[in-house]
């Protein structure tokens, strides 16, 4: 009897594991072959993750999108959220008793009635050794800044050597003279004579003129599609690339967010030669979300001579070199930067005046 008696109870569990297994892969299944469970999936990768698959690698088929995100896939940054200052955080009112901030100057702002000011802020750093690092990566900075570099400069080549483009476009400043901002406006236009297409030309131009041959690419590929916009950039990229095999570097100039806490914006800002510049950051992508980027390391120290160099010329034109998991597209050459000219606090004139700064000093750089 006590030998049935666990004979049965044995059975029973191993009833109960296999009917639990048997659910288990019937909800695993459901749920994988859910369109609306993998949309909802797939929509919170893209609010909480850094890196996603590129959306047209999805489908819904749960399967196809786990390989997707495992495999091979090309990814993209969906959202680039505006670093926000935990100091300063003051913001000034009116002393009116309405409570709304009052534009400096009696400015002619049209707005909707929530203003708040733009606060003039140092974001530079010395030392340019230490990164601004989100990742697990500790790369030797020392060693890879003092490493030789090949910059692949002939001055007896008339082919492209760089290409400049532009993967959020759209991005864009603060009106000339304002010292406040409204809430609700927008922080991006189409208008190329005013966004980002306007710092490449700046920046392209200056290449030119101080024999470094350039090109520029001025597809706004954030125009249609935001969240597909980093897509889109490695599309033309590898385009340029094939039909010019001479570019050694590709640039993609962007705008960066900064605020405080309270709201206001930040305007990184620094003067020289008696002219406000906006403060530059130059941002690096690794593998360590999963991308094919194994020489990530090579444009980490372009990076690091790039600063060191402006740096030494401007003493606070440069904010920290930024080291990110994603690879932002910089994996198809070994000289390819993201580069945050200014803020949304800054000026057109500002970052306008950085760009020829820096493309100044990267053409020193390159011929050396």
């Amino acid at each position: 009897m006590r030998i049935q008696k666990l004979q049965g109870n044995y059975k029973n569990k191993l009833l109960r594991t296999l009917g639990s297994l048997i659910l288990t892969t019937l909800i695993t299944y459901a749920c994988l072959t859910s369109e609306a469970f993998v949309k909802q999936a797939s929509d919170l990768l893209i609010k909480n993750t850094f890196y996603i698959p590129k959306k047209q690698n999805i489908s819904f088929s749960g399967w196809d999108m786990m390989r997707s995100a495992c495999f091979g896939a090309e990814y993209c940054e969906p959202d680039e959220r505006p670093l926000v200052l935990n100091k300063n955080t003051y913001t000034p009112k009116s002393n009116d008793g309405s409570g709304l901030l009052i534009p400096e100057g009696s400015l002619d702002i049209p707005h909707s009635g929530n203003l708040l000011p733009i606060i003039s802020s140092d974001l530079s750093s010395e030392d340019i050794l230490t990164l601004d690092n989100t990742t697990k990566k500790r790369p030797n900075t020392e060693l890879l800044l003092y490493s030789s570099y090949d910059f692949g400069y002939d001055p007896n080549n008339a082919d492209p050597l760089v290409l400049v483009l532009h993967t959020h476009a759209t991005e864009c400043y603060s009106r000339e003279g304002s010292s406040f901002y409204d809430a609700g406006s927008s922080t991006h236009t189409s208008d190329k004579s005013v966004n980002m297409i306007e710092i490449g030309r700046v920046f392209t131009e200056t290449l030119i003129e101080n024999g470094i041959p350039t090109l520029h690419c001025t597809v706004m590929h954030d125009e249609s599609s935001y969240s597909d916009s980093y897509s889109l950039a490695a599309i033309s990229i590898k385009e340029y690339l094939e039909k010019y095999p001479s570019i050694r570097y590709v640039f993609d100039l962007h705008r960066d967010a900064v605020t405080y806490e309270s709201g206001a914006k930040a305007r990184a800002e620094c003067e020289i030669d008696g002219k406000k510049a906006a403060q530059i950051m130059l941002l690096c992508g690794t593998d360590a979300g999963g991308a094919d980027f194994d020489h990530w390391e090579k444009n980490l120290s372009l990076a690091l001579k790039l600063t060191d160099k402006l740096s030494g010329k401007y003493s606070s034109l440069m904010r920290r070199v930024a080291l990110r998991g994603a690879s932002y597209n910089e994996q198809y050459t070994n000289g390819s930067l993201l580069i945050e000219v200014g803020t949304d606090g800054n000026t057109l004139s500002q970052a306008s005046y950085s760009a020829e700064l820096l493309a100044k000093a990267l053409a020193e750089l390159i011929k050396s």
